[in-house]
């Protein structure tokens, strides 16, 4: 879990993310949109078992859930912003082997309301799931985050049993 700017609620970021809940280690917060580069480098560091910077990630396959807020407190202060939110998640998504038996990828946009962009089961080549990232658009309206994330674990839009995952021993 990421959040970008001092503005966000650093319990909420503990809360959604997964156990055991620490800072700089299952959430991070970026103080601005210049930081994420920095924050990558920081992620693929306690991703991989080897250094994997300049190498997609091959020895750990992942659901990545992407829940973008695409309101108009992004754009608004700068329309580049939106620009370099989808550039940062193209970097993760490029860092990674995508398909039905790897790593998947599912994105929501949120602004009054949430949308799902794709599922997780949606995408098995990076070419296709890049090219639908560039694609999307933000939302607008005012940023409710509580309808993303409540869309986003209501088991219908991420639920791992609808992706085509085998058994790894």
């Amino acid at each position: 879990v990421v959040g970008v700017t001092g503005d966000t609620d650093k319990q909420q970021l503990a809360d959604i993310s997964s156990a055991p809940h620490e800072e700089d280690v299952t959430w991070w917060n970026a103080p601005d949109f210049d930081a994420l580069d920095s924050f990558l480098r920081t992620l693929l560091k306690t991703t991989c078992k080897e250094n994997c910077e300049s190498v997609k990630i091959t020895d750990c396959f992942v659901d990545l859930a992407f829940i973008v807020d695409g309101s108009e407190s992004i754009t608004e202060a700068n329309p580049n912003t939106w620009n370099r939110i989808l550039d940062f998640i193209t970097k993760i998504i490029q860092k990674f082997l995508i398909g039905s038996s790897e790593t998947h990828v599912g994105m929501i946009v949120f602004g009054d309301e949430a949308k799902v962009q794709f599922n997780l089961d949606t995408y098995d080549t990076e070419i296709e799931l890049l090219n639908r990232v560039k694609s999307i658009q933000p939302v607008g309206g005012e940023a409710n985050t509580a309808a993303a994330l409540s869309m986003a674990t209501d088991g219908n839009h991420f639920n791992l049993m609808k992706c085509k995952l085998i058994q790894v021993s």
